[in-house]
């Protein structure tokens, strides 16, 4: 099991708030993985929205995901790639 956190900003530096951020298997078509708030005991909701400092965070087992943020009025230039098969 791995955490994973980072924070939503724009190209200011100033966080965004409220975005909805949603972790995919990477080479599924979507495919939600379950996701945890914790060491993998407590699931967590898939999509989820960050926190009012534009952070978010989660734990997952070994695999390659894709987390997409979404808020209406902002584009999300990158698609961050998690790889937690170290």
């Amino acid at each position: 099991m791995h955490r994973y956190r980072n924070t939503i900003g724009d190209t200011k530096g100033q966080p965004i708030s409220g975005v909805t951020v949603e972790v995919q298997l990477a080479g599924t078509s979507g495919q939600l993985p379950t996701i945890y708030s914790d060491d993998g005991v407590t699931s967590k909701a898939n999509p989820f929205t960050n926190d009012g400092n534009g952070s978010f965070e989660f734990f997952a087992p070994n695999g390659r995901y894709k987390i997409l943020p979404s808020k209406g009025g902002y584009t999300f230039e990158t698609t961050l790639l998690g790889d937690f098969d170290e």
